[in-house]
This record gives structure tokens, sequence and C-alpha cells, in this order.
């Protein structure tokens, strides 16, 4: 079912172009000559797209794109200038934390300010109190007046009390930056909850990370314009690359394979190790026979999701390749070493030789030019070779995926 529809949907703000300090100074202009006009600025143009309920959809892109923007017509802040919106349900915006808040009144009547201006009924409110002061942990300072608060604290009572009202839509716009440390990851965990229970979920964030690790998809703004929408991992990795972000810290620019590592990961197919919170790719470090497995399923399309069976007898379902190595087997691209009693091996931790990769590769590409690649029958290849020779063979381009809706 549709929870939020938009269809040519552009809002246009008014700006001066100049503006005199005095009316004295603009009846002068006048006089002069000069015209005092204005421009349109386009924050939307002809955006359209629908997400379905229970969803999660990242918003990407530079500051100035128009995501801020975005949320605001979903939630109802403003409207569009041209288009149509359409939101089936109600929605609670984590954006602009503490917008609406009396700074003489105390927390607990901002509580039911912020609260009724979300919808909520004093009742409601009410039922709802000792759970939106619990969460916030500022049950010492609630009946202080707000103008004593914190910049932190006030954005962690605006959060408690939007994640309290049961919406349909959660619009969360960098709201995980919050508090300290326990507290952002006290947030992450509510709105986890929140995404299991169903809600539909509308994510704005520079990190990528989050993006991925809270999104099924992703939309792309540029300029104000959808320049692309799809899986939130393949989005957000296109956008990486296109504001100049090294995605694996061992891969400089100037080393000899980047750009076909480079490939592999915006196309999903090389995600590296993670480590201390940075990926690397370590391209010098010899290839085993599981990873070439792996890159080739990405290749391939298989979903991660898919359920494989016992095919080799060192490759068990608790290891990582499992699932690719039943498949890949099935469609006759994996290597099986079979003894005299017909069990099938795969040696998964061994290194990949050229030979090993050449058979592979004539296989599926019978028009490939090896004299690209200097083969060296039983030498194993590295990662980064590796990395050259499936983008070669596959023709993996580095073009972004599908556009608009």
């Amino acid at each position: 079912m549709t929870i939020i529809e938009f269809k040519d949907v552009s809002l246009r703000y008014r700006i001066s172009r100049t503006k005199p300090k005095t009316f004295q100074e603009y009846l002068l202009g006048l006089l002069k000559g000069n015209v005092y006009g204005i421009e349109d600025f386009w924050a939307l143009k002809d955006i359209s797209f629908v997400i379905k309920r229970g969803t999660h959809t990242g918003i990407i892109g530079q500051n100035g794109a128009g995501k801020s923007t975005l949320l605001k017509v979903i939630a109802g802040v403003i409207k569009p200038t041209e288009g149509l919106v359409r939101i089936n349900g109600n929605v609670a915006p984590l954006i602009e934390l503490g917008t609406g808040f009396d700074m003489d009144l105390t927390g607990e009547e901002n509580v039911y300010l912020n609260g009724s201006i979300l919808g909520l009924s004093r009742r409601e409110i009410t039922k709802k109190f000792d759970e939106i002061i619990d969460f916030s942990e500022l049950k010492d300072f609630i009946y202080s007046p707000l103008r004593t608060y914190s910049s932190g604290m006030i954005a962690r009572l605006a959060f408690s009390i939007a994640i309290n009202i049961d919406a349909d839509i959660l619009i969360v716009d960098e709201a995980l930056s919050v508090g300290d440390e326990s507290f952002r990851k006290k947030c992450k965990t509510r709105i986890n909850e929140e995404i299991n229970k169903g809600t539909t979920l509308i994510f704005v964030s520079h990190n990528m990370s989050d993006v991925i690790n809270f999104c099924d998809e992703a939309l792309w703004l540029h300029q104000g314009r959808l320049l692309y929408r799809g899986d939130s991992e393949l989005v957000s990795r296109h956008y990486m690359l296109f504001n100049n972000q090294r995605p694996f810290e061992d891969v400089n620019e100037g080393y000899k394979y980047k750009q076909y590592i480079d490939r592999l990961f915006v196309n999903g197919v090389a995600n590296g190790e993670i480590l201390n919170g940075k990926r690397y790719f370590i391209p010098e470090r010899q290839a085993t026979r599981a990873e070439f497995m792996i890159f080739l399923a990405r290749i391939k399309g298989i979903s991660k999701h898919y359920k494989g069976r016992r095919i080799f007898e060192d490759v068990d379902e608790n290891h990582w390749a499992f699932n690719y190595a039943s498949w890949l087997y099935e469609n006759g691209y994996a290597m099986p070493i079979k003894t005299d009693d017909g069990r099938l091996f795969l040696k998964p931790d061994d290194f990949i030789t050229y030979d090993e990769t050449r058979k592979i590769i004539e296989n599926e590409n019978k028009d490939f030019d090896r004299s690209k690649i200097n083969f060296q029958a039983d030498k194993p290849l590295t990662r980064g070779e590796l990395a050259m020779i499936l983008t070669e063979c596959f023709q993996i381009k580095d073009g972004l995926m599908h556009k608009g809706s």
C-alpha cells in the first residue's frame, strides 16, 4: 500500500536580487532607474516517487540539494508550488528538533505544547508523559524553564516527544547527532524498534553507513532534482565516489588497479573489510577461491538472501561462502576437487591461480582479450589483479543505476 506519493512536485522561493537598506534608498534607486526585481529559486523541481507502507527510505545529497525541504513537504510544514502530494498516515517529524518550543515555559509545559503541535490530545500526552521524560533523561530539569537548558538538552526533549507519538511515518533528519554517544545509541535502538514495528522511515543523513544500515532504498537529490533512486547501498556508494570520497583507506589515487576496485565497489561487488570504522580492500593480498566466488556471485546478481545447499565437504552451513558456493557449483562456475569416492571439496581458503581464473573467464566471455592480462598458470592472483580481470571480463562500468521512480 502506498503511504507517500509525490507527482511532479516543485517548490519555488522568491529571492530578491538586491535589497535597499532604507525606503529613501529605494525611492532614490527608482528615480535612477534601478529595478528591484526578484528571482525564482526552485528548491525542488519535478520530483516524482512512491513509497510503500513499512519501507525505509534514505534521502541523500549535498548541502542545499533540497533534502530538508523535501522532508518539510512530507511533514506538511510547507506546501509545494506545483504538483501533487499524498500522505496516507500521521507523521512524526524529527526535523529541526525544538521548533515550536517556548523558551519561557518549563520542560513539562513544552511537552504538552509540542505534543499538541504534533497532533496529540492532552490525555494522550499525559498518558505518555512519564515515558517521554524517562527517555529524555531530563527528569531533574523538567520543571525548569527551557531557557536554562543547553541546546543538546532541548534536542533530546524534542526527540523524546516526537519518537513517542506512535506515527505511521517517522522522519529523521540528522537527529542521531543528539546528545552524547550513549544517548545516540539509545536513539538508534529506538528507531530500530519503530522500524521493526512496521513504521515507515524517511531518513536523512550525511553518514552513508547509517543510510545503508537503516534503509532499504535511497533517493539522491541534486540541486533540487531527484537524480537517482535505488538500493540504499548502491546509491550511497555512487554518491561517495561522486563526492570524491575514497571508499578504501588502502587504495590511493595513484594505485594501478584503483579504477577497477572502484568499479567493483560502486556496483556492490567489493565490500572490503571494516577495521575501526574504516574500510580496507587489501589489494596486494593474494585472493582465495572463496573470495573469487563471492565476487563472481555478486557480479551475477545472486541475492544475499539466496539459500544454498551442502555441496562441498569443506564448506558447511557456517562458512561465509556457503550459499554462494552452492549456486556457483550448480551453474558451472565453481571449481570443485573430486575424490575417488565421489566426494567434492572446494578448498575455499586456498589461493586462486591465474589458470583457474582463465578457465572461468573463457567460459563466460569467448571474446575476452587475454592479451590484457599476463596469465602465469599457477601463480596466485592478488585481490587487485582479480579486480582488474573481473572488471574487464564482465565489462563492469561505473555508470549509475536506476533514475527516478
